[in-house]
């Protein structure tokens, strides 16, 4: 089933909507997502091409990209990964303690 190939409430202005997660989060106050020991994603349907995750927020936290069904991260430590082929790919970001986000944003590198 194809999806959207956009982060739906990627500044979290309706809190945890559209988010899947592992770990703890708490999203008392719109615009921010607390995210202890976990991982904050979406599934999105992408055509081939490089493709940059960044966030903002505090705490210790880095972008996280698999393809569906295959839990082997794709991307490196600047959050850039290829989507080798049209497919779903889970966007995200993995956390260790806890970590305030604020946004992430998912763009095509310029390759």
């Amino acid at each position: 089933i194809k999806s959207s190939n956009e982060l739906k409430n990627a500044d979290f202005s309706d809190r945890t909507a559209y988010w899947s997660w592992t770990g703890r989060v708490s999203a008392t106050e719109k615009g921010r997502i607390t995210v202890t020991d976990g991982c904050l994603y979406q599934g999105l349907w992408l055509q081939p091409g490089t493709y940059r995750v960044t966030f903002t927020g505090k705490g210790n936290a880095v972008p996280a990209v698999t393809k569906a069904g295959n839990n082997n991260q794709i991307n490196n430590s600047d959050g850039v990964f290829l989507a080798d082929s049209e497919g779903t790919y889970i966007i995200g970001i993995n956390t260790t303690g806890s970590t305030d986000i604020t946004g992430i944003c998912l763009e095509k590198a310029n390759h």
